[in-house]
């Protein structure tokens, strides 16, 4: 079976060098999550940890970061609120395509969202591994890295926009405000998840916008359905 250091070992011989080559302390992250799979599950597998980056960086159009890999068995597939056909839809995606028909009348069922991550919209979460049932346990464990790919990714492309949903993620948003001027392309919310949709989630309408940004950049809308 893969391990986590040979996944990353993988990634490093990608597009995504530039970028892993000012990551110093990323050889000692995997070596520690490698070291905890031993006595627990450790949420996506290796074949799926590094699934997002399965892109050319200048490629991405729409950044959508949630708060960590779901941690239940069978959901997790490398890319956040995405799980592939075959699993039941999870309840921050249902409220996820909620938000979608109020916001563009679009009905979506396929919780697998691979096409929404083939038309540049990365699929991210502000960490990268999650223990089973252990939510958030992984949170520190990313952050630097979260916060060093995104100012990288705003570097790359300025007119990259950012869909922020949940605390986690206004954290990272904030601190990309503060290294570079790009708060008009952010739209914060609450996350989707049951506990926190009704918050600021519902009727946030990122879809729309997102796309009415894009129009504006000259750039192909997502069809999101």
């Amino acid at each position: 079976m893969q391990t986590y250091k040979e996944a990353l070992e993988k990634l490093k011989q990608g597009p995504w060098h530039e970028f892993l080559a000012t990551q110093s302390d990323l050889d000692a992250i995997v070596e520690q999550i490698d070291n905890e799979a031993h006595s627990k599950t450790i949420f996506p597998s290796p074949n799926n940890v590094f699934r997002v980056f399965e892109t050319q960086p200048e490629d991405i159009k729409v950044i959508i970061l949630g708060q960590d890999p779901y941690y239940n068995i069978g959901q997790a597939n490398g890319l956040a609120f995405s799980v592939d056909d075959n699993v039941t839809t999870p309840r921050s995606l249902k409220n996820i395509f909620n938000e979608l028909k109020s916001d563009l009348g679009v009905v979506r069922t396929n919780p697998n969202l691979t096409n929404w991550h083939k038309q540049g919209v990365f699929l991210l979460n502000t960490a990268l591994t999650v223990p089973e049932k252990e939510p958030n346990a992984h949170k520190k464990l990313w952050k630097r890295f979260t916060d060093d790919l995104l100012v990288y990714l705003t570097k790359v492309n300025p007119d990259i926009l950012y869909i922020m949903w949940g605390g986690n993620a206004k954290e990272h948003g904030q601190h990309i405000e503060q290294e570079l001027n790009c708060n008009d392309n952010i739209l914060y919310s609450s996350h989707p998840s049951p506990l926190s949709a009704r918050h600021s989630f519902f009727g946030s309408k990122p879809f729309s916008w997102a796309n009415t940004q894009l129009k504006r950049q000259e750039k192909s809308p997502i069809d999101w359905a």
